[in-house]
């Protein structure tokens, strides 16, 4: 399943029309605005709220700011399922269903300590 990390974002060749990003942290929320800005059409899916580990108001501001400039914002969602067929992802969540020709996850990464 070719989705992207945060790495691949930053390298990307060719724009998507339709850009899923799971994730709601400053990663996150950096690299779908970019997007955006470029003319792609994103939908944020964020497990809790947007900035959850900062000020709640902080992350409901940033969501009202978000939306204005035309982003899709599910806050509260959880992915329940992933496919990949005919260069389109299918991600399933409990009320809907999103498709897009692009996927980006973006929740966070873990630090290796063990050697």
């Amino acid at each position: 399943m070719p989705y992207l990390t945060s790495k691949e974002a930053l390298s990307c060749e060719v724009l998507p029309k339709h850009l899923a990003v799971v994730g709601s942290g400053a990663v996150a929320l950096e690299l779908a605005q970019a997007y955006q800005r470029l003319d792609t059409q994103i939908t944020l899916i964020a497990r809790s709220q947007l900035l959850s580990h900062d000020e709640p108001a902080i992350g409901h501001c940033l969501q009202q700011v978000l939306v204005s400039e035309g982003m899709r914002v599910l806050c509260d969602t959880q992915v329940h399922a992933v496919s990949y067929a005919d260069t389109q992802f299918t991600l399933q969540l409990a009320e809907q269903v999103i498709s897009c020709d692009q996927l980006l996850i973006a929740t966070g990464r873990k630090a290796i300590l063990a050697l």
